[in-house]
Parts: C-alpha cells; structure tokens; sequence
C-alpha cells in the first residue's frame, strides 16, 4: 500500500490540478489514490489489508501548503531553529475524528490504553484498510 501511495499520490495530485483550486485538488489527489487502490484490490481481488500513511507539501512561492492522512507528521524548522508543527496526527480519540467515524458506523473503543477503530486501527485517517473502511460503509 505504501508503495502504491508514493507511486501514485503525485501523479492524482497532477490529475486533480486542474481545478485551480489547491486544497480542492489535495483532498481529490488523497480520495482518489485511496478510491483507485481499492478498484485495483477489487479486480484483482488481492485485498492485503495494508494501510499507509503520507504527508504531502506543496511550496508555491512564499506559500507552503500541507495536506496529509494518518498518523504521519511533517515539521517545518527555520534557519533560526524554531520549527513548526504542520499537521496534527489523526486520531480516533480526537472529537473530529471520533464523530466522523460513528457517523459512517464505525466504533471507537479504548484498549490498554490505545484508542482503536472497529477495536483494530490505531489512526484515524489512512490509505487501504479495506476491510475496516467495508465493514464501516465508507472508503474514505
């Protein structure tokens, strides 16, 4: 799944471009390299169950912006040495994530201390993970 995302997250990203719109093509690039590995997994039948994560920057002259999914996490530091922080992990004890996740029927549920999905995934928002994103109603 991995290999599939960097093979294919910039290549989606060029697709959804177009648009003129940024954030708009980052969150279409993320969809649909999530929604093409699983038409992939489906014809072949070859689902592996994997998952990934990524984090995608794109700079536009003075304008960094960061898109990413999962647990993944990018830092930005500056000549100074100060840094910061671009994204947030995706959690699944986190409101946000804990919402969208019981609206699409999944459950949240604490174990020995971790926070899990459906009692497996420990990460909110990832590439793959059919079979949870099945039993949830949603691939995304």
């Amino acid at each position: 799944m991995a290999e599939y995302v960097a093979a294919n997250l910039h290549v989606n990203l060029a697709r959804a471009e177009e648009c003129n719109d940024l954030q708009l093509a980052l969150r279409e690039a993320f969809l649909s390299t999530n929604q093409r590995y699983f038409i992939m997994q489906e014809e072949t039948e070859a689902f592996d169950g994997a998952g990934a994560t990524a984090v995608l920057a794109v700079l536009q002259r003075e304008f960094l912006t960061v898109a990413w999914a999962g647990d993944s996490e990018a830092v930005l530091f500056r000549s100074d040495g100060s840094f910061v922080a671009c994204c947030p992990p995706h959690k699944p004890n986190q409101v946000r994530e804990r919402t969208r996740i019981e609206d699409n029927g999944g459950q949240v549920v604490e174990r020995n201390g971790v926070w899990r999905i459906n009692g497996q995934l420990a990460v909110a928002r990832a590439f793959g993970d059919y079979k949870v994103k099945k039993n949830t109603g949603k691939k995304e």
